[in-house]
C-alpha cells in the first residue's frame, strides 16, 4: 500500500514520493527488485530537486561502479543541503574514487558536512 501512495504522490511531483518507490525498488520493500523502475523514480525525484532523490540516485550509481555517473548526483544532492550526499563526496575526492585525489576539495566537502544538521563529517574534516 505504501507503494501505491507514493506512486500517486510521485505522479502529482510530490518528491518524496518519488524518492520513496525508487529506494523500495532497490531494496526490495514490498516489491520485486527493479533497479530499471527505481532509476525512473529516482530521476523523477531529481527532476523535482530533491535532495533525497538526487542522493539515492548517487547510491543508486555507486553500486553499479558507475563512478562517472555517481559524482554529479553525490555533488547536486550535496548542493541541495543533504548531509550524505557532501559525505560522499568529500570521502571521493579524499581518496579518489574515480576520480583524481584531492585533498583540498575533500576538506571543502568535509567543512559543508558540518552546515547541515548531520554533523558526522566535522571530525573529519580535520583529516
Amino acid at each position: 500500500m505504501a507503494r501505491t501512495y507514493n506512486e500517486k504522490a510521485c505522479n502529482l511531483n510530490f518528491t518524496a514520493g518519488c524518492a520513496n518507490p525508487g529506494y523500495m525498488y532497490t531494496q526490495c520493500l514490498g516489491v520485486s527488485k527493479d533497479l530499471s523502475i527505481a532509476e525512473k523514480y529516482f530521476e523523477k525525484a531529481l527532476s523535482l530537486n530533491d535532495d533525497k532523490g538526487c542522493d539515492n540516485l548517487s547510491q543508486y550509481y555507486f553500486d553499479k561502479k558507475e563512478m562517472d555517473k555517481f559524482l554529479p548526483f553525490a555533488e547536486k544532492s550535496c548542493r541541495l543541503n543533504n548531509a550524505r550526499g557532501c559525505l560522499k563526496v568529500a570521502v571521493t575526492y579524499k581518496y579518489g574514487l574515480g576520480t583524481a585525489k584531492g585533498n583540498a576539495k575533500a576538506r571543502e566537502y568535509f567543512k559543508k558536512v558540518c552546515q547541515p544538521e548531520d554533523h558526522t563529517g566535522c571530525n573529519s574534516s580535520e583529516r
